[in-house]
Parts: structure tokens; C-alpha cells; sequence
């Protein structure tokens, strides 16, 4: 009955530690706020993505719900978002 909720990176590195610790205790979730799109074509930093192409890469293979809606809001708008910024009020 063990539940985890994955406050990670939205970008490639998060994803990809959400998919690890996911395949471990696969009742994982990651946590998506209401307006993550909006905070990512906001605040999101194209950087993200470019120093983690091959993650990236790997990453559009995957089949997992979550992570296919995640790399799709980074390839609409070419950047990742650090999950800081949920903690900064915006």
C-alpha cells in the first residue's frame, strides 16, 4: 500500500527519475500542478533540455501516460521547468 508522490524536475532528468523510482514501486505518481503549462511556457528554461538531449531522446520511446504528457509540454514548448518554482508563490 506504499504510495509516492515524485516532486521532480519537469524536464528531461526528472522524468527520467520519476520512470526509475516508478519501475520499483509502481504505484508512483508525479505530481502535475493544475497550470503546469502555463508555469512552463512561463518560466520554463529551453537549457533544460539542450544539455539533456539523449534523456530527452530516450525519453519519446516511453509509454508511460504520465512521461508521454510530460515530454509532449517540453517538445510544444523547448524547455523543462525546475520544481522550484511551485515553491515560489507564482
Amino acid at each position: 500500500d506504499l504510495s509516492i508522490i515524485h516532486f521532480g524536475d519537469y524536464d528531461p532528468v526528472g522524468v527520467d527519475e520519476y520512470l526509475r523510482i516508478k519501475k520499483k514501486f509502481p504505484t508512483t505518481i508525479f505530481h502535475l500542478p493544475e497550470n503546469l503549462e502555463q508555469l512552463l511556457k512561463q518560466y520554463g528554461k529551453p537549457e533544460l533540455l539542450t544539455k539533456n538531449k539523449a534523456i530527452l531522446a530516450r525519453l519519446r520511446k516511453e509509454q508511460d501516460a504520465t512521461s508521454v504528457q510530460l515530454v509532449g509540454y517540453m517538445d510544444k514548448y523547448n524547455r523543462g521547468l525546475e520544481q522550484e518554482i511551485l515553491l515560489s508563490g507564482v
